[in-house]
């Protein structure tokens, strides 16, 4: 699949043919416009594309947080639907935001895509709503690194052995001075007198 991912500027040429593809595909079926406003907002978001060539096929934006990306606005040409190329785009996005320390992603999904996104792994949340006069579900994916994983349990097997060594330790103070009370116990005999005596004494 000759095709490739890439970040787009607000405001490039780029840019624009995301705003046309996603207002062909998800705006004018439903008699819909993008405001002024709307398209203003996108200089905070991360807008990225598939191209082939200088065509773009896919698009979506991202609106991004601490440890948590939304995905939102996906949109593939019709004529490249069916072809691997969206999910080329979601695993496109989730490998950079993952690089880059985040966790979780969500999106607004339209019911009639949510097929699509349980297949690559997204979970539903909450109830069904309406969002630009259709149904929508939340869903979401949470990332687990490894490397976090790893260092739990490193952490648990740290505190096991010092668990270890400080029972042993215990164990081992605990029978010397048993031991050398014993000892010296018996060094304090005097001629008839028995182990009961010293004590006594």
């Amino acid at each position: 699949m000759n095709h490739k991912l890439r970040q787009i500027d607000f405001m490039s040429i780029d840019w624009f043919q995301s705003v046309g593809l996603r207002y062909e595909l998800l705006r004018k079926p439903l008699g819909l416009e993008f405001t002024p406003q709307e398209l203003f907002g996108e200089k905070q978001e991360i807008v990225f594309g598939v191209f082939k060539g200088d065509l773009l096929v896919s698009t979506a934006n991202c609106i991004l947080s601490e440890k948590c990306v939304k995905i939102r606005q996906v949109a593939t040409r019709y004529d490249f639907q069916r072809h691997g190329i969206g999910m080329f785009l979601i695993n496109g996005i989730e490998a950079y935001f993952f690089n880059n320390g985040i966790v979780r992603i969500e999106m607004n999904a339209r019911k009639s895509s949510l097929d699509f996104y349980n297949k690559i792994g997204y979970s539903t949340t909450g109830n069904e709503f309406f969002e630009v006069g259709i149904p929508h579900l939340k869903i979401y994916k949470i990332f687990i690194r490894i490397n976090s994983i790893f260092c739990v349990i490193s952490r648990c097997f740290v505190w096991i052995a010092l668990l270890l060594y400080f029972q042993y330790e215990y164990t081992n103070n605990l029978s010397t001075i048993l031991c050398c009370i014993s000892n010296t116990c018996n060094s304090s005999r005097v001629g008839p007198f028995s182990r009961s005596a010293c004590i006594r004494n």
